[in-house]
């Protein structure tokens, strides 16, 4: 939160109130659209799946089976972080816990539009098409209606667009503090949703690309050696957590169709 705060008191220094003025009228607006939409209202999967683990969690302590709802093949993260604040919300009396999960998702989104927004304005493409990019990003329609969904895709963004930001980040500085920022919220993203992967593979691609290139210039690539050693270590930690469920569920045959990742598959059309 410090890191928000200051970063809003360097743009206002700066001059660019726009992106400030964006920012504050996509949370304005989507305040807005929380106070009048019920949580299973232009949504999808949630009676019968996102609930549905969020109860089996808190009910049996444990992850469930791909078989015990619709999205209870989904990695773990999102759904343990919504089962601690639905028991909160239960605990200090409220009337209809499913509201502060749609708070929790408005918040997610909210660092996602955050992170999205310094993103673009990491890229150096101009000042205009920075806030065209900006109005895009806040105000398609699409994102409001996602922004207060219960369901791990507003968990998923925020986590995406904070490690591809570092990423960004990397690839311009090669400070090191921002290629380990980059690769763990890119584990998160995927111990979120299995999507994570692709942002995962990124991170690796680049850094790849930037060892090569310092090893051709025999510039410091030691460094990149250590910094090798410390992504493969933490990316088979993160591996090992996001795909310890779908490996269990495909051993026992839980899945009719031995699906492995996307564990409802073989109920799809």
């Amino acid at each position: 939160m410090g890191r928000i705060v200051n970063w809003f008191n360097n743009k206002i220094k700066n001059g660019d109130k726009f992106l400030i003025i964006i920012f504050v009228l996509g949370v304005i607006i989507r305040v807005f659209y929380l106070s009048y939409t019920p949580y299973d209202t232009r949504t999808h999967d949630v009676v019968g799946g996102h609930i549905d683990y969020i109860k089996y969690l808190i009910q049996h302590k444990s992850l469930p089976s791909s078989t015990d709802c619709w999205e209870c093949f989904q990695p773990p993260l999102y759904y343990i972080i919504s089962s601690t604040a639905y028991l909160l919300a239960q605990f200090a009396g409220a009337d209809n816990p499913y509201f502060y999960l749609q708070l929790l998702s408005l918040l997610f989104f909210l660092i996602f539009l955050f992170f999205g927004t310094k993103t673009l304005a990491a890229f150096n493409v101009g000042k205009n098409i920075t806030r065209i990019a900006a109005l895009l990003i806040t105000f398609w329609p699409s994102g409001i209606i996602h922004s207060v969904r219960i369901g791990n895709d507003t968990l998923f963004y925020m986590f995406y667009a904070i490690g591809f930001y570092y990423l960004i980040k990397w690839v311009q500085k090669e400070d090191r503090e921002w290629f380990y920022l980059s690769l763990f919220f890119s584990i998160l993203s995927m111990l979120t949703k299995s999507n994570g992967f692709m942002l995962v593979s990124v991170v690796a691609i680049a850094f790849v690309y930037k060892w090569v290139k310092s090893f051709k210039q025999n510039d410091n690539s030691f460094s990149y050696v250590k910094n090798g050693l410390m992504f493969i270590i933490i990316s088979l930690i993160g591996f090992s957590l996001a795909l310890y469920m779908p490996i269990i569920n495909y051993k026992n045959n839980a899945s009719k169709s031995k699906d492995f990742v996307i564990g409802n598959i073989h109920a799809l059309n």
